[in-house]
Order: C-alpha cells, then sequence, then structure tokens
C-alpha cells in the first residue's frame, strides 16, 4: 500500500457529504493519509469532531471551508485553509452564508409547495439535521418522499437552473470572502479550477 499524502477538499454531514466527520478521518487513516481538510460548505461545526479522530488515529487536519463566491456575476468556490477558526469576521461571513443558504432552501420548498409537492422544512431537517442546507439535500428529501426515482432526476425535474424549483443563491462578493479568511490568517483556493 502506498501511504502519504492529503485530501484537502472532503465534506461531511454537516454540509452536502455522508459521512460523520471522524468517519472520513478513519476511512484517511485506513488509506495512509496523513493530512486532510475537512471543508463544509460555509460551516466548522464537523472541524473539532475531526480534528479529535485526527489526534487519536495519527491524521493531521487542517482548518478547512468552502465558500461560495461571486466574481464578475458568477458563482465561484473557494477553499480556505490554515485560518483562526475563531476569527470574528470569518464566522459571521459563514453565518451570513448559512442563513441565505436556509432562506433559499425555504423559497425551495415554497415552490414544490406550489408545483403540489408536499415537503416542508421540518421533513427536509428530518435528513438534513443541522447541515449547512443545499440543494442536495433537497434532492434527497424528494428522493425519500419518493417525489422522484434517483437523486439526478431531482436535479433534472426541479432543482437545476431553469426547472421550476431552482432559486438562484446569493453569494458573497469575492473580495469579501477574501478579506474575511486572510484577516483570519488564512490562504484561498480555487476549489473547481476547471
Amino acid at each position: 500500500m502506498i501511504t502519504g499524502g492529503a485530501d484537502l477538499h472532503l465534506h461531511s454531514r454537516h454540509s452536502d457529504g455522508a459521512d460523520e466527520p471522524a468517519a472520513l478521518v478513519e476511512e484517511a487513516a485506513k488509506g495512509g493519509v496523513e493530512v486532510i481538510s475537512l471543508t463544509d460548505h460555509d460551516t466548522l461545526s464537523g472541524v473539532p469532531e475531526a480534528k479529535e479522530a485526527g489526534s487519536r488515529l495519527g491524521v493531521r487536519v487542517i482548518s478547512g471551508v468552502e465558500l461560495s463566491a461571486d466574481f464578475r456575476g458568477h458563482e465561484v468556490h473557494l477553499l480556505a485553509y490554515g485560518f483562526d477558526p475563531e476569527a470574528e469576521d470569518l464566522r459571521r461571513a459563514l453565518e451570513r452564508s448559512r442563513h441565505e443558504r436556509k432562506q433559499r432552501a425555504e423559497r425551495i420548498v415554497q415552490r414544490l409547495n406550489q408545483l403540489g409537492i408536499p415537503l416542508s422544512m421540518e421533513k427536509l431537517r428530518e435528513t438534513a439535521g443541522d447541515a449547512s442546507l443545499g440543494r442536495p439535500h433537497l434532492a434527497d428529501a424528494l428522493l425519500r418522499t419518493r417525489v422522484v426515482g434517483t437523486i439526478q432526476e431531482a436535479f433534472d425535474r426541479y432543482l437545476n437552473p431553469g426547472r421550476p424549483a431552482f432559486v438562484p443563491r446569493e453569494h458573497l462578493p469575492l473580495q469579501s470572502a477574501k478579506s474575511a479568511v486572510q484577516d483570519a490568517g488564512g490562504v484561498l483556493v480555487l476549489a473547481h479550477p476547471i
């Protein structure tokens, strides 16, 4: 087995991943990965659990988060690393983004209701828990309530741009995201460069 290396773009159930943070660290340890970063969307809530598991299993866990920002009218995803997780400006920026995600989910649920689909925020939270909400959670709720047969069908019929329940996101301006991370001592990397 080849050991070493890093995975610096991981999501847990605290955003749109399926696993607990500790389970991600356990998988990394089993695979011989030495360094990971938990980069959930707009939340640091899983980082303490990941760090504790990393200490126990010998995997270095770097504080991370994925932010969505607006750059010249386009959504870009940014990975932030090495910042002070207690930095107030960064915490406020993440809170604003999570609040916007919740409002967006509420508007999507309203649109689905207008289409005759009886989904509620309570039903959505049953499966999403306290995660930073995104369209994957809504797709999962549509699948679980048997409105669609697959996650992809939920996106194709309802949740993708141009579909009847799609609601665009509001994003932090790129400069605001950059300032919040840099002021917290961190660095930014483009998450999906292609």
